[in-house]
């Protein structure tokens, strides 16, 4: 029985096994078809970024949060300056154009002094 089994082995060790050009063609076809599946699958489970909207295109345009609270600041602080402008600013004159003084609104020394 052995050499029966040696005789099949030996006359397929002294045989090229040579694959045909079908079977190369249909493992080439396979391989491609696997490859175009794992790639939809890929595609299909990917995350999606999600959209931005108008506002959040402008929020970051801006600098983001931190940003936004310093102009939101800024605009509230130059509103109420503006709003409560001291009594010789009220009619809208400079004190470029007038006789009074940024100084002369300053608190003095007698101020200080007295405050003892």
């Amino acid at each position: 029985m052995d050499d029966e089994l040696d005789l099949f082995f030996g006359a397929a060790r002294a045989a090229d096994a040579v694959p045909t050009t079908d079977l190369l063609m249909r493992i080439a076809a396979d391989a491609d078809a696997e490859a175009d599946a794992r790639a939809a699958e890929a595609r299909a489970a990917a995350p999606r970024a999600p959209r931005r909207g108008v506002w959040a295109g402008l929020l970051a345009a801006v600098g983001g949060w931190p940003a936004l609270a310093g102009v939101m600041t800024a605009s509230a602080a130059g509103f109420w300056i503006g709003f409560s402008a001291p009594e010789p600013f009220a009619d809208g004159v400079s004190w470029l154009n007038d006789t009074a003084y940024v100084s002369d609104y300053l608190p003095s020394y007698e101020l200080a002094t007295a405050l003892e």
